[in-house]
């Protein structure tokens, strides 16, 4: 073999090899000299955010369209206000200045952005604010507008009110209740909240308004009704349940009776819509205040007057009563994770003119009875009893389940008059004489339902329209006139 010319070769080989990984080695990267990013959009809007507290987190993205990467030279916040913090986050760095950012070819990244709205010149009214993320590559300057609508607003966090106070939130801006050393806002025994009408009351996770003296939120028309509701306005949080504990009753502590009167409010979003707190120690195994349910009795009962509300979107129930005295009137309860309505444990209730109504929801499953009445209850080993009356009047039972009204079965006191109830026939056969002139098991046919329309429908011939009793309820929950009254909360056209 020629050992001298394989030498040879092999040198030149290794130095061909060499030549090419040095030239490599030292090639730069070759971007792009075009300058037009696109982006996901031109404007990144956050829906309405309160002042102090921090918003979600919104994005947006950078594309690279074209076939070689590119290097963005600057991305910057322009901080055109004072009113609003903004804070970005460019593809996993926080900053508000960020140099020299690559796009790889066909590529993008994202850009996350927060803020958080600082108290304005002018509290009362809601207020935009703008800004801009500017963006400079190969000497062309690009930008998406940052909008934000910010509105002040009153903040409740872990307030209590003691015996003797008379407090009053007005309606000129909203209420956020917070959680602080307490889960929300307290109103003692002896004590009493109003709530001027018009107002709109937005609360956060872990809290809720725990009432044992006297909460009065009643409304002088719908167009000035009362919003209770969670603190997320974006789309997203939408009717979407437990975002916040709801209101809960407990029995006096002082000898003072426990009093909710409540006309043209909505509560919506919330875990147990409104509730004895008992639910709420039986679901989490914590007592805001201590209880025994040997201490609910007659004489302690609360009293609740509910008018004209709407209580929905519910993780749990949307009215839970033990050993209470109840008014409803024209009431619509409707889409909850629970019984809509549980009244236990002895107690007074009268509903007239409600729709009690259920099919689950996109949040929801249906699995329990709509309507849930007994004079018992059992806790931690021990069954309880007391006397309960319950009567009914042309109000609406119905939902997606074989039966919808659990009930037990000796108790003489539950009376339903001219109502359309769901129920399994051989059961209204069998307890016959709870029922007068009542419907089982008709479709109500309301015109939308599962839009929140509970209207019967004229079209369809709804069991609902004039099979009502006349009474001394003459309005619709609507403040409709009631001639020959529809049985439900809703009075049809």
């Amino acid at each position: 073999m020629n050992y001298k010319k394989l030498l040879s070769i092999l040198s030149v080989s290794i130095f061909i090899a060499s030549a090419i990984l040095f030239t490599s080695g030292c090639k730069k990267d070759t971007f792009s000299t075009k300058g037009a990013l696109s982006f996901s959009t031109d404007t990144l809007s956050f829906d309405t955010v309160f002042t102090t507290l921090p918003s979600t987190t919104q994005f947006f993205k950078i594309f690279n369209k074209e076939k070689q990467p590119i290097k963005i030279s600057s991305i910057r916040l322009a901080q055109l206000q004072s009113d609003a913090t903004f804070r970005l986050n460019v593809d996993g760095v926080s900053g508000t200045n960020f140099q020299d950012i690559e796009i790889l070819a066909n590529d993008s990244i994202y850009v996350f952005v927060e803020t958080t709205v600082k108290n304005p010149l002018n509290p009362n009214n809601p207020f935009v604010i703008n800004d801009e993320v500017q963006f400079v590559t190969n000497g062309t300057t690009q930008k998406v507008v940052l909008e934000v609508w910010g509105q002040d607003a009153y903040y409740h966090k872990g307030e209590i009110y003691r015996f003797g106070d008379n407090i009053t939130w007005k309606n000129d801006k909203p209420h956020i209740i917070l959680q602080g050393s307490f889960p929300g806002v307290g109103v003692d025994s002896g004590a009493v909240l109003n709530i001027e009408s018009g107002s709109r009351i937005f609360t956060g996770n872990n809290a809720g308004l725990w009432v044992y003296g006297t909460l009065n939120a009643t409304a002088n028309s719908w167009a000035d009704s009362i919003v209770f509701r969670g603190l997320r306005l974006e789309s997203y949080y939408k009717d979407k349940p437990a975002q916040w504990w709801g209101i809960i009753y407990g029995r006096n502590r002082a000898n003072v009776i426990t009093k909710l009167n409540l006309q043209r409010v909505v509560v919506n979003e919330s875990f147990f819509g409104v509730a004895d707190e008992f639910i709420f120690n039986a679901s989490f195994q914590q007592q805001v205040l201590p209880l025994n349910l040997a201490n609910y009795t007659t004489a302690t009962a609360p009293e609740l007057n509910l008018k004209q509300c709407i209580i929905k979107n519910a993780q749990n129930t949307a009215l839970f009563a033990l050993n209470a005295k109840v008014i409803a009137e024209n009431c619509l309860l409707h889409t909850t994770g629970s019984n809509v309505t549980a009244l236990a444990l002895g107690g007074n209730y009268n509903l007239t003119h409600c729709t009690i109504f259920n099919t689950g929801g996109k949040y929801l499953e249906h699995k329990q009875e709509a309507l849930l009445v007994a004079d018992k209850i059992a806790n931690e080993g021990t069954l309880y009893n007391a006397n309960l009356t319950a009567n009914f009047v042309n109000t609406v039972v119905y939902g997606s389940l074989e039966n919808e009204f659990r009930f037990a079965d000796d108790n003489d006191k539950i009376r339903f008059e001219n109502c359309l109830i769901k129920i399994q026939q051989d059961t209204a056969n069998k307890y016959s004489s709870k029922f007068t002139n009542c419907k089982f098991n008709e479709d109500p046919k309301f015109k939308n339902a599962g839009d929140g329309n509970f209207t019967p429908s004229d079209s369809l011939n709804s069991p609902l329209i004039d099979a009502g009793k006349t009474t001394s309820i003459t309005l619709d929950i609507f403040d409709k006139p009631r001639n020959t009254p529809d049985i439900g909360a809703v009075e049809g056209n």
